[in-house]
């Protein structure tokens, strides 16, 4: 468990794909983390018990939750988020706005290229 952020990378990981997606029932979990129902039941049990998450059962099927950040996980994301931008805020100061502007462009490239490699 990383002491300053509080969760383990796994963990951080479940955060931020439920503040990506707003939420996710536990096999969509399971499938983009690559990890069996049972270890994503156990991260979504242990995130839930310290009320980063809350659990809502599904209104078709009872069976299913849905899973999405609590108030206090909304919070912690954006404080994470924060803390991030600090870190890393010096590395772009050296940057004119033109190279900032390619960093983005090939960023989101990247990020497409990846996102059609997951299809």
């Amino acid at each position: 468990m990383n002491k300053e952020l509080g969760l383990t990378f796994t963990q951080a990981t479940v955060l931020f794909m439920l503040k990506k997606k707003g939420e996710l029932n536990v096999t969509e979990l399971a499938d983009i983390l690559g990890v069996s129902k049972s270890a994503a039941t156990q991260l979504i049990d242990g995130l839930a018990k310290h009320e980063f998450l809350t659990r809502e059962s599904d209104e078709i099927d009872r069976r299913v939750f849905k899973i999405k950040l609590s108030l206090k996980g909304l919070k912690y994301m954006e404080s994470l988020r924060k803390k991030v931008f600090c870190k890393f805020s010096f590395v772009f100061e050296s940057l004119t706005k033109d190279e900032l502007n390619q960093l983005v462009k090939i960023t989101n490239k990247l990020i497409k290229k990846n996102e059609k490699n997951k299809e």
